[in-house]
């Protein structure tokens, strides 16, 4: 026999073999142990799931918004259709204030005109007045002049 046939390794190997055993049955008891402590989240998930519905929904929502559905080639035509309806309604707007401008400027220029032709007529009654008056005088004067 030699020194390697130590009749007490196999019983040695055995009780090593059983402490290992030993220690993994305690330490599966202790997850099964600590996996009765753990708390109840089941109401707390439940609330969860609703949010993330909640958010799916909104989600799904804003998804079937028309502005959404728009491709970047669709969105510059729908810009550009509404540019060439406010520059139309713009057009129209200048015209009519250009329009309204002219007519009020031809109003008045007729005014001005106005004013001017009855201040010269105002100035053709006074010469008429002051040649009236003139001439009465010279005529009560060679009136007097003839009578004395």
């Amino acid at each position: 026999m030699s020194d390697d046939d130590d009749p007490q390794e196999p019983a040695r190997a055995f009780d090593q073999l059983r402490r290992e055993v030993s220690l993994c049955t305690r330490a599966v008891q202790g997850l099964t142990a600590e996996r009765q402590d753990l708390p109840d989240y089941s109401q707390t998930l439940r609330a969860i799931d609703a949010r993330l519905q909640a958010t799916v929904d909104g989600i799904a929502r804003l998804a079937q918004t028309p502005a959404l559905r728009l491709t970047p080639t669709t969105m510059t035509a729908e810009v550009e259709r509404a540019a060439v309806a406010a520059r139309a309604e713009d057009r129209n707007l200048l015209e009519t204030a250009h329009r309204g401008n002219s007519d009020l400027a031809r109003e008045l220029r007729a005014g001005i005109q106005q004013v001017r032709e009855a201040q010269e007529q105002r100035q053709w009654v006074l010469w008429s007045a002051v040649a009236g008056f003139g001439g009465g005088i010279m005529f009560m004067i060679a009136g007097w002049w003839a009578v004395g």
